[in-house]
Formats: C-alpha cells, sequence, structure tokens
C-alpha cells in the first residue's frame, strides 16, 4: 500500500511530510519498474522454454521420418509403415535418439 500524492503540482513548503511522500512516490516507480522487468524476463523465459519445445519436436520428427525412410521398400505399404513406427517407436530406436538430442 502505499501513500502518497500524485498531482503534477510540486509540494508547497517543506512539511514533515514532505520527505515521506517524496520516499512512497520513489518507491512506488521502483515497484513498477521492477514489476515491468520481471515480466519481461518471464515473458523471455517462456519464449525460450517454447523454442526449446518446438526443437525438440522438430529432432523427434526426424527421427521418425529417417525410421520411415530407412524401412520403407518397394513392397512395404506406407500407412502400415507408419502405423508400425507410431505404435512401436522401440523397434526403431526412436527414443533412444531423441532423448539423446536432450543431454
Amino acid at each position: 500500500m502505499y501513500i502518497g500524492s500524485f498531482w503534477s503540482v510540486p509540494f508547497l513548503g517543506q512539511s514533515m511530510h514532505h520527505d515521506l511522500f517524496l520516499q512512497e512516490e520513489v518507491s512506488l516507480l521502483r515497484d513498477l519498474y521492477d514489476i515491468a522487468t520481471s515480466a519481461i524476463e518471464v515473458k523471455l523465459a517462456l519464449v525460450r522454454q517454447h523454442a526449446i519445445r518446438v526443437l525438440l519436436h522438430a529432432e523427434i520428427v526426424s527421427e521418425y521420418v529417417k525410421a520411415f525412410r530407412k524401412a520403407h521398400g518397394v513392397f512395404v505399404d506406407s500407412n502400415a509403415l507408419w502405423a508400425d513406427i507410431v505404435a512401436y517407436p522401440e523397434r526403431y530406436v526412436i527414443h533412444v535418439c531423441s532423448s539423446s538430442f536432450l543431454f
């Protein structure tokens, strides 16, 4: 809670409360600045987390496509192969490859 005068008119005279009003005004402005700075830092952290998730998603999709291309042949049904890769990714060592990307 802040106590102060937010008029654009300067204080008249030097009362004993003059310093208190100035300190409260400075404190309020400092807190408002800290809130804005903190919000920017939080937003940057969220953008960074999103970028990491997008990068990881791209790596996982790339591993699925590599597994598909490696296992795909002339006489292989593409839809059945995709279903098998999605149902049993451990057969194609997809989770091991994508988890090694994190470290």
